[in-house]
């Protein structure tokens, strides 16, 4: 049963550690397979022939070991080693997912046409000084390194900090940042490119206007609604600080130790345009890997 529902500690039990390792590095080599094709039957499939096969192994051994000649078993066999496997374990996971990397899943469609809703994201934690993973949040420190224009990033929740929010970030501080006609403006630069293929979004049923974007050093697609207002403000979405607005338009100057950010959907995604700007205390991370969501 050990060896069905956890290789490692099963082969461990045994007593044989070098199997013990082959096993788990094979599984880590699965789900990472898994993670990155998500939703498919096959691995699923292989995931269960893989418990089934280590259970067999597993089973096999122990029934041609030699009980009348048997040793004292070594401390990685007995309870108390296993527990301590499994303890061991479980610091090391927890220490990469709040200090170094950890996965997200895209929430919305504000990202389209870069991150899918349900996309898997792999998070870089390191340097931004938000040390927290699973919901809960240890320390909060002076983060190390700045977002760049581009960046995509994951911040807490604006209005309710349980919530994760995936978006781009489009003006540092000091930027002044304009909104105007569904272009963005960068302190007066359009930062908007050339038009390219129509994008169809799936859920509205109906495509919309592509359009080559560069923000630094950084060039993607956002996507326009045509038939939708520029902008809009009202009793809960009002104008955000720092902000002035006018005729359609909208101009911010982003403070120090603030972002504003925006979604690539841009007439499908709540940003700074609404709520105002991302502190850098309320950064995750930077999104350094998107990969594709369940079919």
């Amino acid at each position: 049963m050990l060896a069905f529902f956890m290789p490692l500690l099963g082969f461990l039990y045994l007593g044989r550690p070098g199997l013990a390792v082959l096993v788990f590095v094979l599984q880590l080599g699965l789900a990472g397979i898994g993670f990155t094709l998500p939703g498919s039957a096959i691995m699923g499939m292989a995931s269960l022939v893989f418990a089934v096969a280590s259970a067999v192994l597993a089973y096999q051994l122990a029934s041609r070991a030699d009980r009348a000649k048997a040793m004292p078993q070594p401390w990685y066999a007995r309870w108390y080693g296993l527990i301590g496997v499994v303890a061991a374990m479980a610091i090391v996971l927890v220490s990469v997912r709040m200090f170094v990397v950890e996965p997200f899943t895209a929430p919305s469609t504000s990202m389209a046409p870069t991150v899918a809703v349900g996309a898997n994201l792999v998070v870089q934690k390191w340097g931004y000084g938000h040390y927290s993973t699973y919901g809960a949040k240890l320390i909060t420190r002076a983060p190390s390194v700045a977002p760049e224009r581009g960046d995509v990033i994951v911040f807490d929740g604006p209005r309710e900090p349980s919530d994760v929010f995936v978006k781009r970030v489009v003006g540092v501080p000091g930027d002044v940042v304009e909104y105007r006609d569904k272009h963005v403006l960068i302190n007066g630069g359009d930062t908007r490119g050339q038009r390219r293929e129509d994008y169809l979004d799936k859920d509205q049923v109906k495509y919309l206007q592509r359009y080559r974007e560069r923000l630094g050093q950084s060039e993607h697609d956002i996507v326009i609604n045509p038939e939708a207002a520029p902008i809009y403000h009202d009793q809960q979405n009002g104008l955000p600080p720092d902000c002035v607005s006018a005729n359609g338009i909208l101009r911010c100057r982003v403070p120090a130790g603030a972002y504003f950010v925006m979604g690539d959907n841009r007439d499908n995604s709540m940003d700074s345009r609404y709520w105002g700007f991302v502190h850098a205390s309320a950064i995750v991370g930077k999104v350094v890997a998107v990969l594709p969501p369940k079919p």
